[in-house]
């Protein structure tokens, strides 16, 4: 029997320990305060809500692209149809070379022999993509045009269609005479109303008629003193500013008149054109306007209403 400790043959084993990762910061701060959360309470994300599968936090967005891309040409109008497609727009578009330099055989491998066999590409290429594009435009048309028709042919049988029995059956019920109380009945004066509006739009149509007229014969008979020469402008100017234009203006040989409110005087109010109707003038202007200058003013008026138009 051995004498040893039975511990001793345990050291004697060979131990392998495997190291795991440590998860536990040793690292020691420099403050007794609590560290800065990388999330702060503002944050939406400081309260920790499970996401469904399907989420849009969780679908990616496509990058913002700046700019805006140009409105595509329609390369086949209505009113030209398939003017593009014929073999005269290829021949007018890129026509073959017809000079004299065209003629020339080029050498093989060329510069020159080159560039025509460019050019051939192009030409043929020109004539393939307006064949495509026309084949294409065709199939899209087509396919929009039968979406159509058939989206309107369900839509009518959908509106002919009678009545389904769920419908019908869950429908809820109306008392009889409540639904006489709710109907909306047709207006019986409605054609009265319709006689009576007619007849009001002719009539203000007629009165924008009379009006544009009486507008148009005013300007025509203002049209006589435009003026329309520097000579007529600069006369019109010397007149108007002249230093004695308010006293040739004037009526009265008592005293001369020296600005527009002794030659026209106030302008008129309510007060003073009630005075005026009731032979009451109380200024001194109205004294000196004789009873012919009112006749004149009242037959210019008489006669621009029988007549229809303004007169001078």
């Amino acid at each position: 029997m051995s004498s040893r400790c039975p511990c001793a043959r345990l050291t004697r084993l060979p131990t392998v320990i495997a190291a795991r990762p440590s998860y536990i910061n040793l690292t020691r701060p420099f403050s007794t305060k609590t560290a800065k959360l990388s999330v702060p309470p503002e944050s939406p994300a400081w309260i920790q809500v499970p996401t469904p599968p399907q989420s849009q936090s969780s679908e990616e967005k496509p990058p913002v692209v700046k700019g805006t891309l140009p409105t595509p040409r329609d390369i086949f109008p209505r009113k030209e149809a398939d003017r593009k497609v014929q073999p005269g727009y290829l021949e007018e578009t890129a026509p073959l070379p017809t000079g004299k330099a065209s003629a020339k055989i080029a050498p093989p491998g060329s510069r020159l022999e080159h560039r025509r066999r460019m050019a051939d590409t192009r030409r043929e290429n020109l004539g393939m993509a307006l064949q495509g594009l026309y084949k294409r435009k065709q199939e899209r048309v087509e396919a929009e045009t039968t979406v159509r028709e058939r989206r309107l042919r369900d839509h009518q049988q959908a509106a002919m269609a009678p009545e389904r029995q769920d419908d019908l059956f869950t429908r809820s019920s109306v008392v009889s005479s409540l639904a006489k109380t709710t109907a909306v009945e047709l207006d019986p004066r409605r054609y009265a109303r319709a006689n009576k509006s007619k007849a009001r739009t002719a009539k203000l149509a007629k009165q924008k008629s009379e009006a544009r007229q009486d507008a148009l014969m005013e300007l025509y008979i203002n049209a006589s003193k435009f003026i329309v020469s520097e000579d007529e402008l600069s006369k019109e100017l010397d007149k108007l500013f002249s230093e004695d234009f308010w006293k040739r203006q004037g009526k009265s040989m008592a005293h001369d008149a020296d600005n527009a409110w002794d030659v026209w005087g106030q302008p008129p109010t309510v007060r003073t054109m009630l005075d005026e109707m009731m032979r009451k003038q109380q200024r001194a202007i109205d004294f000196q306007q004789s009873e012919q200058d009112k006749t004149v003013k009242r037959q210019k008026t008489i006669a621009e209403e029988l007549t229809g138009g303004k007169m001078e």
